[in-house]
């Protein structure tokens, strides 16, 4: 486990008797500047290129740290009765060479889908069935509505609906 992780795992754990908490946690991955501790670089020195090494090996440390995450979750039987969201802001920026949101037209800063498509997912098992895929047009502000439901507040002047 990696220090920054290590951290959340403990706020976690002090939280999770409690009802409700939330665990706002962003990760910066993959993002540049390119960086990655040497044991991940190590695990993909089959990559040739430096930048897609690099970038591999960042992916695998935000699965990692997600995945530390769940686990603690699970660990404290709390974790069918949590909402997980995953979203990234933008597509990746395919002109720094390590990155690539082909087949789409466009990258990050473009209206293209290229730069605003990028994958998302809920997780809540007590709540939502698996294996429901959505081909909904989203953007994170369309969330609020429905976090607001989810935890019982109402919304006043607020556009949008919880489904």
């Amino acid at each position: 486990m990696k220090p920054l992780i290590i951290n959340v795992i403990f706020i976690l754990l002090l939280v999770a008797k409690a009802e409700p908490f939330l665990l706002y946690c962003p990760l910066h991955v993959p993002h540049t500047p390119l960086m990655a501790p040497s044991y991940l670089l190590d695990k993909y020195n089959w990559i040739k290129d430096e930048k897609r090494q690099k970038f591999a090996a960042m992916v695998d440390a935000l699965d990692s740290s997600i995945g530390q995450i769940v686990e603690t979750l699970d660990d404290e039987g709390i974790r069918d009765n949590t909402l997980i969201l995953f979203f990234s802001d933008n597509g990746s920026n395919s002109d720094d060479g390590w990155g690539s949101n082909s087949p789409l037209r466009g990258a990050k800063s473009s209206v293209f889908e290229g730069g605003i498509r990028t994958p998302a997912f809920m997780n809540w098992p007590a709540v939502l069935p698996s294996g429901q895929k959505c081909e909904q047009v989203i953007t994170v502000m369309d969330l609020f509505p429905t976090l607001a439901a989810v935890v019982g507040l109402e919304t006043k002047n607020v556009k949008g609906v919880s489904p």
